[in-house]
């Protein structure tokens, strides 16, 4: 089964598609953003293995992240992990699929 996982960031006007589908004991991404520092990524991040799920020093992900100067606000990353989680069986697809997103919410 593929997840497919949306993150819009309105404060920098982007939107990225994430598709997620299990190989193996990983993951095979594909990953279709308007900002160019996620292409950049998209490019070189087409897997992520299982030590690179559960490890972060281990991950691409976050070397490519840190390597191509990312703000640290950035969701992207943390919409790629939970698209890998969800596909992999660590996180609940039922229970994501019912809740249907994350926020973080600035107030006052």
């Amino acid at each position: 089964m593929t997840t497919k996982v949306t993150v819009e960031m309105p404060l920098c006007g982007y939107r990225t598609k994430i598709r997620a589908e299990r190989d193996g004991d990983g993951v095979r991404l594909k990953i279709f953003s308007d900002c160019k520092k996620i292409q950049e990524v998209a490019r070189e991040l087409d897997t992520l293995g299982s030590e690179e799920l559960t490890d972060p020093r281990r991950s691409r992900l976050f070397k490519l992240i840190l390597e191509s100067r990312f703000t640290p606000t950035c969701l992207v990353p943390v919409g790629i992990m939970n698209a890998a989680w969800i596909e992999v069986g660590n996180t609940s697809r039922y229970l994501a699929l019912e809740k249907k997103e994350l926020k973080i919410r600035f107030e006052e």
